[in-house]
């Protein structure tokens, strides 16, 4: 978590219940990845879009939500703009929020920030997807 940027999660192979390994979290992945999508879109609050490491087509099952539109300034970057978006959270942005807020631990986060790691786990039990 990066507080007023983004949440991620959708580690299915070291964050899942009961069996969570603090340790690893948010490095696990299916032994698969997806090709990049072109973005055609602006990232602002509530986009969801597809996590990934800073190689192209590196992504799995891990993905974000964007809290804040001034994210778009460092995600619609042009050496950036290469996180597929895959929807937006029509409601519920309320509970996005309240992930965003538990207390943080563990290492600095990317570029050096504070800790991203959630001290508890943070279980996401339903979601509703919806096609326009």
């Amino acid at each position: 978590m990066v507080p007023g940027f983004i949440i991620q999660g959708g580690d299915g192979q070291y964050a899942r219940l009961p069996n969570i390994q603090f340790s690893l979290m948010g490095q696990g992945g299916p032994g698969w990845t997806v090709k990049d999508d072109k973005v055609t879109t602006t990232y602002k609050r509530g986009t969801v879009a597809m996590a990934r490491t800073g190689s192209a087509d590196s992504g799995s099952t891990q993905f974000f939500i964007v809290l804040d539109d001034s994210a778009q300034t460092t995600l619609g970057a042009s050496t950036a703009n290469n996180y597929a978006i895959f929807g937006n959270v029509t409601a519920g942005m309320a509970v996005v929020d309240r992930i965003a807020a538990v207390p943080l631990g563990g290492e600095p986060g990317v570029g050096g920030g504070g800790p991203s790691m959630p001290l508890q786990p943070v279980v996401i039990t339903s979601t509703l997807v919806a096609t326009p």
